[in-house]
């Protein structure tokens, strides 16, 4: 189904009566998920002011230092593409399938190596690689993607990674946050009533991250320094 056939084809949906009563707003967390492999969410309205305006975010202040501020500026990306359903239409239903819509196109080599490149691009699912940078794009204004051992393609988490203060070849080296991810392990650890993660349980969750995020969670270090070679940006 197109993106066209989205938006036109969609059964017509009444709204409701004017004088209908509003629900309440929620004043403790609650999470919301499906039963099957679907990803809970938990939501809380803590930082939200009963004007409906944010609390605890003062912009001159983070506009003033973005970089110091950068995890508040992708918080407030976040609430308001959520909040806002004209700005999250205009990313989600909008930017992002646009930017996808047309094919790719292979130039300047034989048929048997554009062949290869398609098989490649159909393994690693690009279309969704793809989905999700320009995703990010149009979210936060940054993109960090790394090229992992296997030849995949993963796009890091924003709020989880730093500009580093050197450079090689020009380019600025990128880290990543493994405190968090060393703090979440020992969460999930506690939620299964175990002390220590056995090295083999712990290969398996840190198998989807970069060798060099897996060594240096291994070795209690709080942030790892991607390989400039396979991260971009």
């Amino acid at each position: 189904m197109g993106l066209f056939d989205r938006w036109f084809g969609r059964p017509a949906v009444t709204p409701p009566p004017t004088n209908a009563p509003k629900e309440p707003m929620p004043t403790t967390d609650f999470a919301v998920g499906a039963q099957d492999d679907a990803v809970t969410i938990t939501f809380n309205d803590k930082n939200i002011t009963f004007s409906g305006s944010l609390a605890e975010y003062d912009y001159d202040t983070i506009l003033r230092d973005k970089q110091s501020n950068i995890v508040k500026l992708f918080e407030l990306s976040d609430y308001f593409v959520d909040e806002d359903p004209i700005y999250r239409g205009i990313i989600k239903e909008v930017y992002t399938p646009f930017s996808i819509a047309d094919n790719y196109k292979l130039v300047g080599a034989n048929e048997k190596v554009k062949k290869k490149y398609l098989d490649y691009y159909k393994r690693i699912s690009l279309n969704d690689k793809l989905e999700s940078i320009f995703l990010q794009y149009y979210k936060y204004g940054n993109v960090y993607v790394y090229l992992m051992e296997d030849g995949n393609i993963i796009t890091l988490p924003v709020h989880m990674v730093r500009i580093a203060n050197v450079m090689v070849n020009g380019e600025p080296v990128v880290e990543l946050n493994c405190r968090t991810i060393r703090d979440d392990l020992k969460q999930r650890v506690g939620t299964i009533q175990k002390d220590f993660l056995e090295d083999e349980d712990l290969e398996i969750r840190l198998k989807g991250f970069p060798k060099e995020v897996r060594d240096a969670v291994k070795s209690g270090q709080d942030y790892a320094q991607l390989n400039p070679a396979n991260t971009f940006v």
